[in-house]
């Protein structure tokens, strides 16, 4: 039983101390040294180098690999390490490379004769010595090559061997001191603990080994983990216990003044360790934590000015008294069984952990002050850095769930009360700053102002290397150009004064918003001056999101959505409407023409063709339709007509003699006006009678084989009666082949405005042939865009792009179509003030189609957001069917009929009417500017739906339907005239009255004064006249007197 205990335990704590899965790696004074990867088929180390070591990593001074090392053992290169060691009067750089295999070796080399004397990389480099480990010497053993760190002058190794083990002896560490001067060939000297220096697992069976180790100048960390099993009856309890002890190397000797301190973690062993003269970092890759311990810390009541949370230190045990010891395990396993218990209740251990960690309150050296995770990292504390003022931190990822790893920056120090504070994670690895070879199991090294990033692919057999430099205030790091480059407009980055040379990891932010910066501005290293450079505050009516570079005039996110020309109306051909259509014209020009015939008839005609006008006038005026009184149709009436000669007349002696003209009284027929009227609208309606007549013969003639019937698809009918409903089949001949212009203006965008800015992909759009996606045409267009009336800006680096793609006639769509707009900034993050869209149609006037459909809205940032990773616009794009008909007309001689539809299709270019369905947009805090991907993906939805609508409905129209719509158009043009008669007639007397009396006035002048003087004389006459007459009649008598 106890065999499969212990077997059990060897097997998790193999898989809990190297497991990791990370190739390990060093980095010193301008080298890197990769260890090799254990998944790889040969097991070789790395050594890079950069051209000149004294100077700052860049593009023309990069890391380049200057040595492969390799040996024929498989675990050859499983750990690295470099360092300084004393030569003569100077320094060399010392590296070390470990092999597991057996009882373990250190292979030691000089860093600068391999690199000096291998510029061209065709000389081996050599090994200075190579340190063995030891096996059974006296019942002591020790199996190094597992974890190498490098210090001035000694070189540590863990011996990965059972620190409990009762047969046989060992020690946590193998210390080599390195005095080349005397010993160039080996060590001068190993160093061992070979007393124990914690004891895990009091009162239960367990083992205890080192799993993490460093080195900070002369000082080294060593983590202990002991796997301790409790046989309980039936159930075997196996839990974690870990401590970390500070070891000194001084005079080549290891000062035994040192003290353990357990952590008091029970779910897993420290995976990797690092320390300074004030801190020390620990990190459980198992349960994705780092745990911060600071020197002398004293926690103000139960909580830290950290932003995480806090706890109290662990309580520790020392090595030199047996009873200190005692009472230290006795402590770490009754808040063991405290945590056990708990756990059972709780899966979270990690907080049943720091809750029994902040009890304890025993005075230490070191004590727990924060613990770090984070939720979107996988495997986080795999590997861990740290310098004066930063905190590195890596993860693993994985590939399985398709989670990258990362690499987080964290600030460490001390406020002005001497009080420790840890900031969150200031930049993160990767973006588009730190660019990575590959995305998974980082593993980190830093030295000086340059970090090593060593990353793998999902398949963790390749390998790839990065390396990134701290950047000054205003500046910020880029893999692209291998320098650091001031921040863009809009941008700043502060660097707090905790770090050396005033540079950091740290990205360039946002400028809040509220204010511009305008776009000549860069480099801007505090947010202060965000605000404060020059008068850039926006004013009232004004809007300027974070990171603005000019100000955009407020206006309100909407949408807004047109469709031209409205289609409600349907329209249905038949006879009736298409003879009214077809003649109305004909109507007017016979009465034009009648009107004209009437007044040459009653009109007077010259004296020798009057007889004929009397006779002309007698023959029309037989046929009258409308003579309801019987009266005559002419009168004769008299006219004065004046003679040519001019007589001279005496009235008395009294008045002299006057010339004066005569005139002569005669007779005429004329036509009554009121009964030419009648005439008139008799022969008007009879002419019209002829024309239906010639109508009749000439529809027939078209209307033999009409039969048409259209109707478009009824999915969104508002009609009463759908009609009919096509099936799948028919449905697929149906095909929406418009064309659609979209078009995106970003407003304050800070790239270039360049096709190789945009990747645009389509979904459910094709060729016409179905052979291959439909063809986009884009283009690019700068905007040049004044922001307000009250500013003289011009845009220069971040300015107004606006983006067009043209989708021409042919292009297929499905029932579902997308658009892919993929927009990402030239070596940067995509960022924009503001979008404005608009989806139109775009088709060409005809006959069928004169109108164009839109939607257009607005897209901008809340407030303290950006605009990332994307937007989704969703259109309803319906199509209303429109017909394209064969025009079918009587082309022989004179035609009374407008062509007709002889035959209709749907045409493919109907018309398309969008409406605006649903809007879905992603925003960042601006704090997250560089935390996702740089690419804005703007996505727009089409559903494609169908809206019923009556396009065409025309038929064959019977022959006892035209004559009876024949017959009762002439009784309606019969009765209507008769309407118009009296009106008419009353309009011609009042014409006639007035005429005479104006002939009067015209003629009367001469006619009364003749009559007024031979009134006397013509009145004597008729007297005498009449009286002869009755004389002569009655017999009487008299003469003449």
């Amino acid at each position: 039983m106890i065999k499969y205990v212990i077997l059990i335990i060897i097997i998790l704590l193999s898989i809990s101390s190297i497991g990791n899965g990370i190739i390990n790696t060093s980095k010193y004074n301008g080298y890197a040294l990769i260890g090799s990867n254990s998944n790889s088929k040969m097991a070789f180390a790395t050594l890079l180098a950069k051209k000149n070591k004294t100077l700052p990593f860049s593009f023309t001074n990069k890391y380049e690999v200057s040595q492969i090392f390799n040996e024929p053992s498989k675990t050859f290169g499983s750990s690295t390490g470099l360092g300084r060691a004393s030569s003569g009067s100077s320094n060399i750089t010392i590296g070390a490379i470990g092999d597991e295999s057996s009882n373990g070796s250190i292979y030691v080399y000089n860093i600068d004769d391999c690199v000096e004397n291998n510029s061209d990389n065709t000389t081996k480099c050599d090994y200075i010595f190579i340190q063995e480990g030891v096996d059974e010497k006296d019942d002591f053993e020790c199996a190094i090559g597992s974890q190498i760190a490098v210090g001035p002058n000694f070189i540590v190794s863990s011996c990965n061997n059972n620190l409990l083990s009762s047969k046989k002896k060992s020690s946590p560490i193998s210390v080599c001191i390195l005095d080349l001067n005397k010993n160039s060939k080996n060590c001068s000297n190993v160093l061992y603990l070979e007393k124990p220096v914690w004891k895990p697992c009091i009162g239960g069976k367990g083992q205890m080994y080192t799993t993490a180790l460093d080195v900070y100048e002369n000082k080294i960390v060593v983590g202990l983990c002991g796997i301790c099993m409790s046989p309980n009856r039936s159930q075997i309890q196996i839990e974690y216990n870990s401590a970390f002890v500070l070891i000194e190397v001084a005079n080549n000797t290891l000062l035994t003044d040192f003290k353990a301190q357990t952590t008091l973690r029970t779910e897993s062993c420290p995976s990797t360790m690092t320390f300074n003269d004030e801190w020390v970092i620990i990190g459980y890759s198992e349960e994705e934590v780092v745990d911060m311990y600071y020197k002398n810390y004293v926690p103000s009541g139960s909580s830290s000015s950290s932003s995480s949370s806090s706890s109290s230190s662990s309580s520790s045990s020392s090595s030199s008294s047996a009873n200190d010891n005692s009472n230290s395990n006795s402590n770490s396993n009754s808040n063991s069984n405290s945590n056990r218990n708990s756990n059972s209740n709780n899966n979270n251990s990690n907080n049943n952990s720091l809750n029994k960690i902040k009890d304890m309150t025993n005075a230490t050296e070191y004590r727990l002050f924060d613990s770090i995770s984070e939720n979107r990292a996988t495997g986080y504390g795999v590997d861990i850095s740290i310098s004066k003022s930063m905190l590195i931190v890596s993860s693993t990822g994985d590939p399985t769930l398709n989670i990258t790893g990362n690499v987080f920056f964290y600030d460490i120090f001390t406020d002005n009360s001497s009080y420790p504070v840890r900031s969150g994670s200031k930049a993160m690895v990767p973006n588009l700053n730190y660019i990575t070879t590959f995305d998974y199991q980082y593993g980190i090294s830093y030295f000086g102002t340059e970090i090593l990033v060593i990353s793998q692919d999902p398949t963790l057999k390749k390998m790839g290397f990065n390396f990134y430099s701290v950047c000054p205030a205003g500046a910020e790091w880029s893999s692209i150009y291998y320098k650091c480059l001031i921040c863009d407009a809009g941008q700043f980055k502060t660097v707090s004064s905790i770090h050396i040379d005033n540079s950091s990891f740290e990205l360039c932010g946002l400028c809040p918003g509220g204010y511009y910066t305008t776009d000549k501005v860069f480099g801007l290293s505090s947010i202060s001056e965000c605000s404060n450079f020059g008068k850039n505050k926006c004013g009232e009516g004004e809007f300027c999101p974070d990171g603005s570079v000019y100000p955009l005039v407020d206006i309100p996110v909407e949408t807004n959505s047109q469709t031209f020309p409205d289609l409600d109306e349907s329209e249905e051909l038949d006879f009736e409407s298409t003879f009214y259509n077809s003649c109305y014209p004909y109507f007017l020009i016979i009465m034009g023409g009648m009107i004209v015939l009437t007044l040459g008839l009653c009109l007077p005609w010259p004296r020798n063709h009057q007889t004929k006008q009397k006779k002309v006038i007698d023959l029309f005026l037989k046929i009258n339709f409308y003579d309801w009184d019987g009266e005559e149709m002419t009168e004769e009436i008299e006219y004065f007509e004046p003679t040519l000669n001019e007589h001279r007349i005496s009235i008395s002696s009294s008045r002299d003699s006057m010339k004066r003209r005569l005139f002569v009284r005669k007779r005429r027929t004329a036509v009554k006006p009121v009964k030419a009227v009648e005439a008139f609208c008799t022969y008007y309606f009879l002419v019209v009678l002829v024309l239906m007549i010639i109508f009749i013969i000439q529809f027939q003639r078209i209307n033999s084989d009409i039969s048409t019937e259209l109707r478009s698809l009824g999915q969104a009918s508002t009609q009463l009666t759908p009609g009919q409903i096509y099936s799948d089949a028919e449905y697929l001949k149906f095909v929406d082949s418009s064309s659609i212009i979209i078009t995106l203006d970003l407003y304050g965008f800070n790239g270039i405005c360049s096709k190789d800015e945009l990747k645009l992909t389509t979904n459910g759009c094709q060729n016409k042939n179905y052979m291959g996606n439909c063809k986009v045409e884009t283009e690019f267009e700068v905007i040049d865009y004044i922001p307000t009336n009250s500013t003289d800006l011009t845009p220069l680096s971040n300015q107004s792009c606006r983006i067009t793609a043209n989708i021409e006639n042919g292009a297929v769509y499905s029932d579902t179509t997308d658009f892919f707009f993929d927009i990402t900034p030239e070596d940067t993050y995509f960022y924009t003030q503001r979008i404005i869209y608009n989806i139109s149609t775009n088709n060409n006037k005809s006959s069928i189609n004169t109108g164009n459909s839109y939607v257009t809205g607005v897209i901008q940032p809340l407030e303290g957001t950006i605009l990332r990773l994307g937007a989704t616009v969703s259109i309803l794009s319906m199509m209303t069917m429109i017909s394209d008909c064969k025009i079918k007309s009587n082309n022989n001689g004179l035609s009374l009929i407008r062509p007709m539809i002889e035959r209709c299709i749907y045409d493919p270019q109907s018309y398309k009417e969008f409406s605006f369905n649903s809007n879905s947009t992603t925003y960042l805090m601006a704090s997250e500017y560089h935390s996702v991907s740089p690419t804005f993906q703007f996505n727009i939805h089409f559903e494609k739906s169908v809206f019923y609508h009556y396009v065409m409905n025309s038929h064959s129209t019977s022959f006892g339907q035209i004559i009876t719509v024949i017959l009762f158009a002439i009784l309606d043009v019969f009765w209507v005239i008769e309407v118009f008669v009296p009106a008419i007639q009353a309009l011609v007397g009042s014409i006639e009255d007035h005429l005479k009396k104006k002939q009067e006035l015209q003629s009367g002048e001469y006619y009364d004064t003749f009559s007024n003087e031979l009134e006397g004389l013509i009145k004597k006459g008729e007297s005498k006249k009449d009286h002869l007459i009755s004389k002569m009649k009655y017999g009487g008598g008299g003469g003449l007197s």
